[in-house]
C-alpha cells in the first residue's frame, strides 16, 4: 500500500514538472505577445504622429512595426501596411 501511494505521488509530482517545463519552454508564445504589443505600441505611436501630420515620423514608426509583427498577426500587418501607404499617400508620394 505504501508503494502504490509513492508511486501516486511520484506520477503527480512529474505531470506538475512537465505543465511547469512546457510552460517555460514555450518562448514563442511569449515572444509573439511581446511582438504584437511592439506592433500595436508602434501603430498607436505611428496614428499619434499622423494625427499631429508628422508623416515622416508616422512613416518611421509602421515601417519599425511591419518588421517587428509576426506572419502570424495577419491583421495588425495589413493595418500598419494600410497606414504607411496613407503616410506615403499625404507626403504626396504616389509610387510607393
Amino acid at each position: 500500500m505504501v508503494l502504490l501511494a509513492t508511486t501516486s505521488a511520484v506520477r503527480n509530482t512529474t505531470r506538475k514538472n512537465r505543465k511547469k517545463q512546457l510552460r517555460m519552454a514555450s518562448p514563442t508564445s511569449v515572444l509573439s505577445t511581446d511582438m504584437k504589443r511592439s506592433g500595436l505600441d508602434l501603430k498607436n505611436e505611428g496614428n499619434a504622429h499622423f494625427m499631429k501630420r508628422r508623416f515622416t515620423d508616422a512613416l518611421s514608426c509602421y515601417s519599425e512595426g511591419i518588421a517587428v509583427v509576426t506572419q502570424a498577426d495577419e491583421d495588425l500587418e495589413a493595418i500598419l501596411y494600410s497606414n504607411r501607404s496613407g503616410c506615403y499617400y499625404e507626403m504626396g508620394n504616389y509610387g510607393k
